[in-house]
């Protein structure tokens, strides 16, 4: 079996544009769970044209870009130098580019090439067809879809300008065809073998699927409509190029709220943003940030624990028992093997955290100024206290439930210091995280043992408050 996705490398493009790929892939793994073999093809069109707003979000807006590229507008897509310098045309920058977010998503098509498929002559055959019944198939057209005209059939490549997009057929006769170009204002007569371009999109549509045996592709509502592409293509499939008709796929429009463009891909996981995309194909997808977190409230992360449960949950813990010293990798030593998670879903639950609920999870170093701004009374107690944690991880290993149950217990036995866990919090940096205790049983021990050497240097130092009248306040050291 054969899928088949399509796209137009002239711009990476923003989420929206990755519905048809998690429709394909989605499609794709349906029929392999029942037992077929599968293939998914990206068919990237690269033989269409530059067009002005296709180069504006290519280049970023870049007006030095604009300006030098501009040029290159109307031209094929393939035959333009790639603005970035990296790959080898403009076509191949943002064909990787795709390729590298779809691999992400861990969705892995093959990519099939169309210019160089034309070029290699596999079109040729209907490139035939088409120019022989040229007439013929315009007006079986017209009689099957009242209300289309189908004026031209073939996008002609101007000799003179390069462009393609400005062409026009002006007569076919024969062997022969007469051509237009808007642009530079050329008229060119040539045997129709001779001349270069592309089948327009609908006829090329129903010659691919004869060229490449395709059984699905995916497409926008838009294309099955009535007089869409789905439908004149079938119909030209049928009478003109062979007959394969595969089943259409169609999916909903997607719209995303101008404060979560741009968002999804760097916080949702992968798993969790194909099903966003992927829940009720058909139906058209309004994502704003309440959608998303409703959505993320449902979808399951780890067995009976959503996406949100996690990030509201497990996610300030396992933030910091994650930590190598930069709150990215993940050590795990000391972890249960249950929470001994994929550091990518760490990561992608740090930024929902951020967006959502402005809570960040990170492991910093500490501050010394942060340190140095507590009471005499508050700064011995915080010492002692990070000395006993160290203590107890020091004779209890590997052993996480032991280890909290210890410092839960020394620190419910300390006098009334009401500034003492809001100041280890303040310094630690986890004003938002997990029970104190957990904080001080997992917190990475080389900032620990910085704080703690800052603390001993301040209540052996000998101290004043810069305002005596404050319970708390900046701490001026003194000799």
């Amino acid at each position: 079996m054969i899928v088949a996705t399509g796209f137009t490398s002239a711009l990476l493009g923003d989420e929206r544009t990755l519905r048809e790929f998690v429709m394909g892939d989605q499609t794709a793994r349906a029929i392999q769970r029942d037992g077929r073999n599968v293939v998914l093809y990206l068919i990237n069109d690269t033989y269409d044209p530059l067009n002005v707003r296709q180069l504006r979000i290519g280049v970023k807006k870049d007006p030095e870009l604009i300006q030098l590229y501009t040029g290159f507008c109307g031209r094929p897509i393939a035959e333009i130098p790639d603005p970035f310098a990296c790959h080898e045309s403009y076509a191949e920058h943002f064909a990787a580019a795709l390729m590298k977010r779809l691999h992400d998503l861990d969705i892995h098509p093959t990519l099939l090439d169309s210019y160089r498929a034309y070029a290699a002559g596999d079109y040729a055959p209907f490139i035939a067809i088409t120019f022989e019944r040229y007439g013929e198939i315009q007006a079986a057209i017209r009689t099957e879809f009242p209300g289309y005209e189908p004026h031209d059939l073939f996008r002609f490549q101007c000799p003179s300008c390069q462009s393609l997009d400005a062409t026009s057929a002006v007569a076919v006769h024969g062997d022969e065809v007469t051509y237009a170009c808007r642009r530079c204002g050329g008229k060119e007569c040539h045997r129709w073998r001779e001349v270069r371009g592309k089948l327009t999109w609908k006829l090329d549509c129903a010659a691919r699927w004869n060229l490449y045996g395709i059984d699905v592709e995916t497409f926008a509502k838009a294309h099955v409509a009535p007089l869409g592409t789905y439908a004149i293509a079938s119909f030209v499939s049928r009478r003109f190029f062979g007959g394969v008709v595969p089943e259409a796929a169609p999916y909903g429009h997607v719209r995303v709220s101008r404060d979560c463009a741009g968002t999804l891909l760097r916080m949702l996981p992968p798993t969790v943003f194909k099903g966003l995309l992927g829940e009720n194909p058909t139906r058209d997808l309004e994502i704003t940030r309440d959608s998303i977190e409703g959505f993320c409230r449902r979808v399951q992360v780890r067995p009976g624990v959503s996406y949100v449960d996690f990030v509201r949950g497990d996610l300030a813990r396992l933030a910091i028992q994650s930590s190598g010293g930069n709150g990215e990798g993940y050590v795990g030593v000391t972890a249960p093997a249950a929470e001994r998670l994929d550091a990518d879903l760490l990561r992608y639950a740090k930024r929902f955290s951020e967006f959502f609920y402005g809570r960040s999870h990170e492991v910093r170093l500490p501050n010394a100024d942060l340190v140095a701004d507590v009471d005499p009374r508050t700064a011995s107690l915080a010492r002692d206290a990070i000395a006993l944690a160290l203590e107890v991880r020091r004779l209890h290993g590997t052993d996480p439930d032991t280890r909290k149950a210890e410092i839960k217990h020394y620190l419910a036995t300390q006098p009334r210091a009401p500034r003492l866990h809001n100041y280890l919090r303040q310094v630690l940096r986890q004003e938002g995280g997990p029970a104190l205790a957990t904080v001080l049983s997992l917190f990475p021990e080389d900032h620990l043992e910085a704080i703690h050497a800052m603390l001993v240097f301040l209540t052996a130092s000998g101290y004043r408050s810069k305002d005596p009248t404050r319970s708390s306040g900046n701490m001026e050291v003194t000799s």
